[in-house]
């Protein structure tokens, strides 16, 4: 039997990844000083975190396959995906259809819920709709379908070769969009061509993961807060993530989405040298389910309380009583027949 691959630092990864995307969407990020909305916008690289993280992970595994069978197993692979991504994603779907039926708003959403059938929401436009978060599957999922059958086929070369290409289409893109002064939130964020930086970033980081440096307790410590304050100060600098900027110079815009990427990855390097406390991990197993359910908790919720910190932790609560629901009683049989796919055997379910 293969060597069974875990490392329970990425599942308080995955955690952290989501803690940044709900703080995010629950902080202000108008009307505050610019302290508060650099760390309010950056937070919302905890997204490209998730981008990193997937494609850091994928690559270990896919590697491991290669080395353990001595080929990749695209059927297998493609099973695995569908029957982890697709059973909560599509009803992710079915809830904002209801809620859109619900309120006489379905004719006008519907496209939206099209695209997003088509793994391609994020191309187009989704204002007001409540699911409209999961325009990040849809880019996750082209990803999917591209990296396996095409950049994988030829060993760790072919892996180091889509890497670069992505990364290269991802900078010609951002060169594109600072010609025109694209909008940064909109535009360049819900672009698959820009955020596949982000994926060519965990590719390289697989490919030198047995060359990763392994800090001590306190490294890992400062270099994940290092990581974090890259973010803000990206966010701050660059305006990446502000609503209505528009981008101003190619440079910047390039410049900002790689130290992005880097930041990620030192997050992720440093988090693997630190302790994984078990309400961090479960978190992570479950992190697919907090994302899914978090804004229609915020949006169920709504602001019944005077104080935003306790609407957030209200909203936070439910989210994760939903996620825990969700992943015992809806989630579990899906990865348990998912299991029975795995050539190389990852953690129990």
């Amino acid at each position: 039997m293969p060597k069974r691959f875990y490392r329970p630092q990425l599942d308080v990864v995955r955690c952290c990844a989501f803690l940044a995307v709900f703080c995010h969407h629950e902080l202000p990020r108008t009307d505050v000083s610019r302290l508060a909305a650099a760390i309010a916008n950056g937070m919302g690289f905890g997204l490209s975190l998730f981008f990193v993280l997937s494609a850091y992970l994928i690559t270990l595994l896919l590697l491991k396959e290669t080395e353990e069978t001595g080929s990749i197993h695209l059927g297998a692979f493609y099973k695995r995906r569908i029957l982890r991504i697709w059973p909560l994603y599509l009803l992710g779907i079915g809830i904002g259809v209801f809620r859109s039926y619900h309120h006489g708003v379905l004719d006008q959403d519907k496209a939206w819920f099209i695209a997003a059938l088509l793994f391609s929401g994020n191309m187009v436009s989704s204002a007001g709709v409540l699911m409209s978060h999961l325009w990040s599957i849809s880019i996750e999922e082209q990803f999917y379908l591209l990296f396996p059958s095409s950049g994988s086929r030829f060993g760790r070369r072919g892996m180091l070769a889509f890497a670069l290409i992505l990364i290269a289409g991802a900078n010609a893109t951002m060169v594109y969009f600072a010609h025109v002064h694209a909008e940064l939130d909109t535009t360049v964020w819900f672009s698959s061509l820009v955020q596949f930086e982000m994926f060519a970033a965990g590719i390289l980081l697989a490919l030198a993961d047995s060359r990763l440096p392994r800090w001590g307790l306190a490294g890992s410590m400062a270099a994940a807060v290092f990581a974090l304050c890259t973010w803000f100060a990206v966010a701050g600098l660059f305006q990446l993530k502000t609503q209505n900027a528009v981008a101003q110079t190619a440079a910047g815009l390039c410049f900002g989405y790689l130290m992005i990427a880097v930041a990620c990855c030192v997050f992720i390097v440093a988090l693997q040298g630190l302790p994984a406390w078990r309400p961090f991990t479960y978190s992570g197993r479950i992190s697919y389910g907090l994302y899914v359910f978090h804004i229609p908790a915020i949006a169920l919720l709504g602001r019944h309380f005077s104080s935003g910190l306790l609407n957030a932790g209200a909203a936070l609560t439910m989210t994760y009583l939903l996620a825990a629901l969700s992943y015992k009683f809806f989630e579990k049989p899906f990865l348990e027949f998912k299991r029975s796919l795995e050539l190389i055997p990852t953690r129990a379910v």
